[in-house]
């Protein structure tokens, strides 16, 4: 497969523009312009511009793929584990601050608020004032931690070495970015046929090319009040979004709320000092390393199950149902391994198997929602993002109170429950798929229609992903 950027305007492009005939004016047709509605003007609707296999990202190749799911990820991984890292410096903020346990806690609390809030609210302006106004601390506070380390006569090496990074670092932000910028391109695909339509007018001339966007005339207030609200709404009315958001939120407030029951299970019951606290969470890492082999397995065995076809949404939840299992058994297993008179590596194994299950009870709910919400699928995953982040900046809260109260058995115990009554939700919404399934081919026997698997499917997929309250 060529390898080509998919805003790249080729020559064939503008042969079709221009009206060149080649070899299969249907199919460039159907590349290059919509099909005429009944409501809009079928000679304006022939000029408007539509991707095709070499402006479609989904085109691009398979190495160009992985290379941005990488570079993406890494972002991800970066911002996410700075969340984590306040959690284990609570002690010292007691110490040196002289302040309550709860208020050390709101390091963790109020960084992963700002993810879930921050893109909502903020815009990318602010984002990036607040980048710069807290990294301020490594060109201050950081070269006074040199010349502590050092005597005057040996600290002139250390600190050039150091002065060298806040001035090479400008060097290579562009270097950096331009690699990032040219192998991460835009893969939204109402921008890339407006900037289609934009390249067909300047090569041809012809001013009636143009794209969905060119005719919206939303300001940009509009645009950022609309992108706020949106996320919202969809939790408003939609009842699965809202339901899925719940059930993964809860899922990441345990994970989070695990930063303050490590500390009672390891280092009270099993007396693991801060160091060896913290290598106490290799078993969840391992777990997830587990559990993303598990749901490529398992999805690989899927796409052959499907081979040729669309999977209807709800497919994406199998792993989903899988995990909502292992969870609650992996919680079980914790809470009665926390007593000190058992070896320290059970509980460790058990949060392996934790682990999984989170993994793969998130990676089928994002899969879901991008699928079935594809449309909109930055906004259904910005709601969940907001939903999960408030759950994972309140559950800390309360975690040090539920844990001396109830005990490491106890609180543990309890999370299992709640896990446990969860559990269902994922194999609930496959049922209602397949009931939705059944009565559309039922309806098509009896109206004497032949439906094709795919038009089933995409009736199945607007029934099911569309569960809205009924108000």
């Amino acid at each position: 497969m060529v390898n080509r950027s998919p805003e790249t305007l080729t020559t064939s492009d503008l042969e079709k523009a221009q009206g060149k005939a080649p070899e299969d004016s249907q199919a460039i047709e159907q590349e290059l312009v919509s099909p005429p509605t009944t409501k809009e003007d079928p000679e304006k609707t022939s000029y408007l511009v539509s991707l095709g296999p070499e402006d479609d990202p989904k085109y691009l190749s398979t190495f160009r793929k992985c290379l941005i799911v990488l570079i993406v990820s890494t972002g991800a991984l970066c911002s996410t584990s700075s969340t984590s890292m306040a959690a284990f410096a609570e002690a010292g903020i007691v110490r040196d601050f002289h302040v309550s346990k709860e208020v050390a806690i709101l390091g963790v609390s109020l960084s992963v608020a700002g993810i879930g809030f921050g893109p909502l609210f903020a815009g990318p302006l602010s984002e990036v004032f607040m980048t710069g106004f807290f990294s301020s601390a490594f060109l201050s506070v950081a070269g006074g931690s040199v010349s502590d380390l050092f005597d005057n006569h040996k600290v002139g090496v250390p600190v050039a070495l150091y002065a060298l990074s806040p001035f090479i670092g400008p060097m290579l932000g562009p270097l950096v970015s331009g690699f990032i910028n040219q192998l991460v391109p835009e893969t939204y695909e109402p921008v890339l046929r407006q900037r289609k339509a934009k390249k067909l007018r300047q090569a041809t001339g012809d001013d009636r090319y143009y794209a969905p966007l060119d005719e919206r005339q939303v300001s940009m207030s509009r645009a950022i009040l609309t992108s706020c609200y949106m996320p919202f709404k969809l939790l408003a009315l939609d009842r699965m979004n809202l339901l899925l958001d719940l059930w993964t939120a809860i899922l990441f407030g345990i994970l989070y709320l695990a930063f303050q029951a490590w500390p009672f299970i390891f280092g009270i019951n099993h007396g693991f000092d801060v160091q060896t606290t913290g290598l106490a969470f290799i078993g969840i890492g391992i777990g997830m390393v587990i559990g993303c082999a598990l749901n490529v397995a398992l999805t690989i065995r899927n796409q052959r199950k499907f081979k040729g076809v669309d999977a209807p949404a709800e497919e994406r939840l199998t792993t989903g149902k899988i995990g909502a299992v292992v969870v609650p058994l992996s919680l079980y297993w914790l809470a009665f391994t926390t007593y000190r008179n058992v070896h320290w590596i059970a509980p460790i194994i058990a949060s392996v198997g934790f682990g999984a299950g989170f993994l793969l009870c998130f990676t089928s709910t994002f899969t879901y929602l991008v699928t079935a919400y594809r449309p909109m699928a930055a906004t259904s995953m910005a709601g969940n993002a907001f939903v999960r982040s408030a759950f994972a900046a309140a559950f800390p809260l309360f975690a040090g109170q539920m844990y001396e109260k109830l005990g490491t058995v106890g609180a543990t115990a309890l999370l299992a429950g709640v896990m446990t009554i969860a559990a269902p939700l994922p194999k609930s919404l496959v049922i209602h798929a397949s009931v939705k399934l059944n009565q559309v081919v039922d309806i098509d026997k009896i109206e004497g229609k032949v439906a094709s698997k795919q038009q089933i499917e995409k009736a199945v997929r607007t029934e099911s992903t569309h569960w809205s309250w009924k108000l």
